[in-house]
Parts: structure tokens; C-alpha cells; sequence
């Protein structure tokens, strides 16, 4: 589902089941304003409800402009024992980003991060640090000034999928040369086994210690160049070639494959992602795409095994 228009007006507000819930209410309102706090079911609906997959109720749904603000809303989410579901585009393609038809034993809370849309090119735009509302299509738009693109730039990328929602899913499937997309690079918040959050900044840039001012510089792309580590070597894709041209019995690529979680890449959700920095690539040049079509499949998979064994370069995207 695409972003949800600016809502002018909430109807009525829902009532909180409990006096902890609709004190974090109150305090999500002091944090971004009424405007961003939206509880009637009228106005939830856009950000609770799949395309695809079901619908639940929620207490709140929050829109913070700020990373800092991001950071407060979970503050007040753990101080308040809220079940939390970060949400970037609610493109309803997995489900993962709303409540669904589950049985929550607490109130549930949707942090949207669309307002938090940033992104910074560095390292000469070989890099990109993508904040967490930013979208493959915003970027794909950024990097093709500088003759780059983005690891995505078909598929999710036309229907407001985030840079962050992509690595969090491992999106990329069809991405033969580059495979999932995938970040070593990140800055989260966790919580730990006593309830207490903590902002983990892997991202290789130096933004200081205290997480607010973290945030609030990051937002700004305010750090200088010698702060920031130097970028991996410059190709049109990555290891994955290899790996995907091992002709193995066992499937190339799979849902949480233990090669691609770490950390931000394929969290799904576990962790709050505020950031994520990202390898960009040489813009494609002189791209045709081929449709090929059989009444036997045994065909296509002789097509698929002929170009994996090949010693010219792999085609850069391919689906069956």
C-alpha cells in the first residue's frame, strides 16, 4: 500500500484500554504533535490494513518528522510495556508491517517512519546513507545524477518500498549479479533483557556518543570526511555471483538464510531501524529485457542452468 495522505482531521479518538496506554498517548502527542498521533479507526486504517494480508486495531499510529523523535516515541513504547511494529511503505507485500488478525495480549503501536525520508551520498556517491523512511525510488532518483544506482530498481522500487524495509526483508530476489540486498552498516536501537533500549551505531561514521545528538547530526549529514570509513572496492555486483552459479540440490536462495541476517539485514522488525548504509552501483547501460515463453518447464530450467555455467557475465536480473 503507498503512503497515506496528510490527515487534516482525526474523528473521534479511540479509548485507551488502560491508564499506562493513554498516559503513552499523551506523551506520543507532547513528543510530535496531535497532528502525528492519529487513534480513530477512520484515520489508522491507511497504515493497519493490507493490501494483501488482513487488518488489526492498534492504539496509535505515530508519525514522527525526526529521528530524535523516533527515538522518544520507543522510549515512551518500552516505558509503557507497547508492542511495536516499525512501518515504513505498508506495501502489504509480506504482511510483516502491520497487526494482521492476531491476538495481542497488549496494546500495539505503528511507528511510521515515512516522514523520516533523508538520504546522504558519500564516499564520491559510491555510498548512500538512507534514513529510515527514505525510498528505493528517491534514491534510484539522487544516484542517477552522479551516474549511479541503487541495489534495487525494479520490482518494489514503483510502489514505495524504503531502503530500510528492502533490507530488513533481504528484498532483491531476482537480482542475479547483487543478490539480496544487504548492509553490515547500520544504526538501531535493541532492548536489552532488563527493558532498557540502547542505540547501537554501526553505520562506520563517528557521530559521537549521546544518542540524541547522534540522531540529530545524523539527520543533518553533519560529520566531516574523516569521520566516515572508506567505501568497499567499486563493481556492478557483488559476491552473490558466485554463489548463485554453484549448480548445488539445494536452492541458491531462501527465506532467512543465515548468510544474509546480521543485525538490520533481515531483522524483519526485531530491532528499530533508524538508518542503513548501502553500496550503489555503476548505472546499467544499453539494458534489453527478454520474454521467453514454453509449454515446458524443463525448458526454462535448462535456460536457467545454461546461463548460471556460463563463463560470460550473468544477466542482471532473471525470474521464472
Amino acid at each position: 500500500m503507498l503512503a497515506a495522505p496528510e490527515t487534516k482531521e482525526q474523528p473521534e479518538m479511540r479509548t485507551p484500554t488502560n491508564q499506562r496506554s493513554a498516559e503513552a498517548v499523551e506523551a506520543f502527542t507532547r513528543i510530535m504533535g496531535r497532528k502525528h498521533v492519529l487513534t480513530s479507526a477512520r484515520a489508522t486504517a491507511p497504515f493497519t490494513t493490507g493490501d494483501r494480508f488482513g487488518a488489526g486495531e492498534v492504539l496509535a499510529v505515530l508519525r514522527p518528522g525526526s529521528l530524535v523523535d523516533m527515538w522518544r516515541a520507543l522510549q515512551v513504547c518500552v516505558d509503557h510495556d507497547l508492542i511495536v511494529i516499525t512501518q515504513a511503505a505498508n506495501t502489504g507485500l509480506t504482511g510483516g508491517s502491520g497487526p494482521g488478525d492476531q491476538d495481542y495480549d497488549r496494546d500495539v503501536v505503528i511507528l511510521s517512519t515515512l516522514r523520516i525520508d533523508g538520504i546522504h551520498l558519500i564516499n564520491d556517491a559510491r555510498e548512500a546513507i538512507s534514513l529510515a523512511g527514505a525510498t528505493l525510488f528517491s534514491l534510484e532518483e539522487k544516484l542517477a545524477a552522479h551516474g549511479r544506482e541503487p541495489h534495487s530498481v525494479i520490482g518494489s522500487s514503483s510502489i514505495g518500498a524504503t531502503v530500510v524495509g528492502g533490507i530488513a526483508n533481504n528484498s532483491g530476489g531476482s537480482q542475479m549479479r547483487k543478490g539480496p540486498a544487504y548492509t553490515e552498516q547500520a544504526i538501531f536501537a535493541r532492548v536489552d533483557e532488563d527493558g532498557r533500549i540502547h542505540l547501537v551505531n554501526h553505520l562506520g561514521i563517528d557521530l559521537g556518543t549521546d544518542p540524541t545528538h547522534i540522531l540529530d547530526r545524523l539527520e543533518r549529514g553533519d560529520w566531516d570526511a574523516a569521520d566516515v570509513t572508506p567505501p568497499p572496492p567499486d563493481s556492478t555486483g557483488t559476491d552473490y555471483a558466485d554463489h548463485v552459479r554453484q549448480l548445488a540440490d539445494t536452492p541458491a536462495r531462501f527465506n532467512a538464510d543465515p548468510t544474509f541476517l546480521h543485525e538490520a539485514s533481515g531483522g524483519a522488525g526485531k530491532i528499530m531501524v533508524f538508518a542503513v548504509r548501502t553500496r550503489t552501483f555503476p548505472l546499467e547501460k544499453d539494458k534489453a529485457t527478454f520474454y521467453i515463453g514454453t509449454d515446458r518447464p524443463s525448458d526454462l530450467e535448462a535456460l536457467r542452468r545454461e546461463f548460471l555455467a556460463a563463463d560470460g557475465q550473468l544477466p542482471i536480473s532473471g525470474e521464472i
